[in-house]
Order: structure tokens, then C-alpha cells, then sequence
């Protein structure tokens, strides 16, 4: 019959060091998953059942009733002695009718930890979970077990059974695997559980989307994740990288983009899609394009069969209708644009590159009206210590009627 003794495991007593690599492991698993979970997330639930006083008086070989007792008996994490003895009897009183009780199993394992016998919890939990992998606090005892072994691997294969099994989990769950993608102890183990594709992974990408982490050590633990084949929720996932952007974080976000594309991407010498003949799938790695009220761009096709984004603005109106970061080394370089007028009144365009560290200076800021041009060149220079540059063009309409203009060609390259 199961018992909850009270020798104490000497594992419990592991001097320090005694697990060398593992402990650092298990040091940050502390630190990102923290002590008590079981306590805080799940047994507040149990005091809005029913109390089981009342069932045990009318039928006192209820075993759900003394099941339910026995939990009730420490959902408040007090653990007195009083407590834990009222809930070893009640979940030994349940086993004995019905030895099938998961949460009776899980009760005597908590007794047992309160006592400072590791073992025996651990094997009462071995048991609880061999019953029904399903039970959430069993899988979060175990979580918390393999994370005070320093086993990175084994938490997560438990958080991945709690994912799996418990939908109402995830709420409680996630948080904690999104910070930890942001800890290099965890990171790699992360991506190669995230590699299997779960069938949670997708919640995950677009938590982790609202939440970013250290931004480097995410990148790796997708791109360990991208060696099983294309991430799912790549739109979800791709809406990071303006985040990334705005951040200045650029080298994350180019590997975000890498990991997307599963090739890598680099920033061009200039311009990025200056023709407008390609996707910009990677705002504003490439042309961040805006829709507005009132002003906007959108790519179209050319009377000679090339590429535009046509900037067009209501009256009065303005705006800026594409931007994009640039990476270019300090030196001296030219901005070269072509742009035509459409079957509506021409929009002016003006033309603005910027330090992204300090966009109210601009390098360039100059307007184009293709009713006096059909071309517009500007030189600059990038002085030291900018190390990226905004490239954004904003369109004005003065006409009753608003206006457009089609923006064929848009170059940076070095000048002389």
C-alpha cells in the first residue's frame, strides 16, 4: 500500500558542485522557472470545489471525497504537520477503494517532499504520472523536480506533456517558455524540442512575438529550431523584425530573417528591392510600406512592363509612404530616384536619409516634383559611428483632387 515515509534522499543533500555542468543548467532553470509553481498555479483551483466534508458524511467510503480532502488538506501551502497527516490519511483512505486516483498518488508525493524524502516523492510522482499523464500538477512537480537536477532536457519534455495534455495550462506555461528563450542554459534544448514541431508551437511563436527576449540567443534557438523545416506561424514570426529594427538590434533580425528564408540574407551594399520588382517580405529590412488614411503606397505595373510603387495622397494630405533601414559604411555616397507621373494630378516626394540613432538630423532631406523632373540625385555623406540609416520618402498632394506618383527606381551608391 502507498506510504509517504520520512526518510530524508540524500539527493536533497548533494554537496555543492556535485553536478558540475548540470548545476549551471539547473541555476538558470531555478531562476527562469522558480520554486513553489505547484502551490501558486494550481492548487488555489481546488478550493473552488465543493467541500467533500459533506459527501463523506453521507457516505463515508467515498474515495473521491477523501481524494478531494486530502488535496484541500494543503491547497494552501501551509504544509502544517496537522495537514499533511490529514491529507496522508484521506489519500491512503482513497487508494485503498480506488488505487486509480491520480490526485491521491500526487498528494502523497507532495506529503513525502514536505518531509524531505526526495525519493519516495519522486517515485509517488512516477506513479501519479503513469496513471494519467494529463494531470497538470503532476507534470509541473516533475517539471520542478528536473529543474532542481540541473536536467534541462527532462524539464522541458515535461513541459511539453503539460502543453500537450492541458490547453487550460498554456496561460500559465507559456510566459515561462518564452523567457526562456532569452537563457542561453536553455535556448538550444528549447530548439531542438521546437524542431519536433508540437502541436503548441504555433501559440508559442505568436507569444513569443508579444514578448521578444534576449534577442541573439532567440535567433539561435530558432535557428536550431529551423533544421526541422519551415517554422509555422512565419507571418507571426517575421512581425518581429521591424521590433528587432526599432531596437537597432540588426544582426538579430537579419538572422530572423535567414531563419525565415532558410538562406542567409544580407544587407545589400544600397538599396533593398530599389525597382520594386521583388516581395518585400521583411519590413523594413526591405520597403516598409504604409497604408494610411488619407495617403499610402501600393506596387504596380508599368506602361513599359516594369516595376512602381505609386505614392498617392488626398488633398491636404501627407505622409510617409516608404521606408527602409539601410547599412552603410561611413563614406560618401549619391541617392539617385526615377519616378513618373500617372493619369492623376503629380504628388511631390520628399526624400529623407537619416542616422537611426539620430533621425532629426537628416543626411538628405529633399523634395522631388515629377511635374518639373522626371529624376532627383542627392549626395551625402555617413559619418562615423552611424552605423545604420533610415531611407524613407514621404508624399504631399496640394491638388483639390489629391495625386500620385509612380516611383520606379530608387539607388544608393557610392560617389566619388
Amino acid at each position: 500500500m502507498p506510504d509517504a515515509g520520512r526518510k530524508r534522499s540524500s539527493r536533497r543533500n548533494t554537496p555543492p558542485g556535485g553536478l558540475g555542468a548540470a548545476r549551471v543548467a539547473g541555476a538558470a532553470l531555478v531562476l527562469l522557472f522558480g520554486g513553489g509553481l505547484v502551490v501558486s498555479t494550481g492548487y488555489a483551483a481546488i478550493n473552488r470545489v465543493g467541500a467533500p466534508e459533506r459527501a463523506l458524511a453521507v457516505a463515508p467510503w467515498d474515495a473521491r471525497a477523501h481524494s478531494l480532502r486530502a488535496e484541500r488538506a494543503i491547497a494552501d501551502g501551509s504544509l502544517s504537520a496537522a495537514a499533511v497527516a490529514s491529507a496522508r490519511a484521506d489519500a491512503l483512505a482513497a487508494l485503498r477503494r480506488d488505487p486509480t486516483l491520480v490526485a491521491s498518488w500526487r498528494t502523497l508525493g507532495l506529503v513525502a517532499a514536505s518531509h524531505g524524502d526526495g525519493a519516495a516523492a519522486a517515485r509517488l510522482f512516477a506513479v501519479s504520472e503513469r496513471r494519467s499523464r494529463r494531470d497538470l500538477l503532476t507534470q509541473i512537480w516533475l517539471i520542478e523536480d528536473r529543474v532542481q537536477r540541473g536536467d534541462v532536457v527532462g524539464a522541458l519534455r515535461h513541459y511539453d506533456i503539460a502543453l500537450r495534455t492541458n490547453p487550460s495550462g498554456h496561460d500559465t506555461l507559456m510566459p515561462i517558455l518564452v523567457a526562456a528563450a532569452g537563457q542561453p542554459a536553455v535556448a538550444p534544448a528549447l530548439g531542438r524540442l521546437l524542431r519536433s514541431r508540437p502541436p503548441w508551437a504555433e501559440n508559442y511563436y505568436y507569444r513569443l512575438s508579444q514578448a521578444i527576449p534576449d534577442a541573439q540567443v532567440m535567433a539561435g534557438m530558432m535557428e536550431v529550431a529551423r533544421r526541422g523545416g519551415p517554422l509555422p506561424n512565419a507571418e507571426t514570426i517575421a512581425g518581429m523584425i521591424p521590433t528587432l529594427v526599432e531596437r537597432r538590434d540588426y544582426v538579430a533580425a537579419l538572422r530572423l530573417a535567414s531563419v525565415l528564408s532558410g538562406t542567409t540574407v544580407r544587407m545589400p551594399k544600397g538599396v533593398w528591392n530599389g525597382d520594386f520588382a521583388a516581395e518585400n517580405r521583411y519590413p523594413p529590412l526591405d520597403w516598409a510600406v504604409a497604408q494610411a488614411d488619407g495617403f499610402g503606397g501600393e506596387a504596380r505595373g508599368t506602361a513599359a512592363g516594369g516595376h512602381a510603387l505609386v505614392a498617392f495622397a488626398a488633398s491636404e494630405n501627407s505622409g510617409t509612404v516608404a521606408r527602409q533601414i539601410l547599412m552603410l559604411a561611413p563614406g560618401n555616397y549619391r541617392l539617385a530616384t526615377r519616378f513618373a507621373r500617372t493619369d492623376r494630378p503629380p504628388a511631390v516626394l520628399r526624400w529623407r536619409v537619416a542616422c537611426a540613432q539620430d533621425p532629426k538630423a537628416p543626411l538628405v532631406d529633399a523634395a522631388s516634383d515629377p511635374a518639373r523632373a522626371k529624376t532627383g540625385s542627392w549626395t551625402f555623406r555617413v559619418p562615423a559611428g552611424c552605423a545604420a540609416q533610415w531611407l524613407s520618402v514621404d508624399v504631399t498632394s496640394g491638388d483639390p483632387g489629391g495625386g500620385e506618383t509612380a516611383i520606379e527606381h530608387v539607388a544608393v551608391g557610392a560617389a566619388g
